[in-house]
């Protein structure tokens, strides 16, 4: 839970698949996060995700983008360390054969 943050003092943050929670919690967790982002010559925060959810990466980072926020799109295929065995496992399962 987001509530182990409390008391940190960090230089990065990342939620994976962010969009899994719900945007209340997704919201309280990434305040929490920009709270303690006080160590190190640069502060950074980032979140993965799917498109699949609750679409709080989309409004946050695009919908609702701030000067320094941003949104990369990427799909599997653009991993150039993903191996090639996985690609096909995962266009199996979504269908994609």
């Amino acid at each position: 839970t987001y509530q182990r943050l409390r008391g940190q003092n960090l230089c990065a943050v990342g939620f994976d698949e962010a969009d899994t929670v719900n945007k209340r919690d997704a919201e309280q967790a990434m305040n929490m996060a920009l709270a303690r982002l006080r160590s190190g010559k640069v502060q950074q925060f980032y979140a993965t995700t799917t498109p699949e959810g609750h679409s709080w990466a989309f409004d946050t980072f695009e919908k609702n983008a701030k000067a320094d926020t941003r949104l990369i799109k990427a799909k599997s295929t653009d991993n150039p360390f993903l191996p090639e065995r996985k690609l096909l496992q995962l266009n199996y399962r979504s269908g994609l054969r």
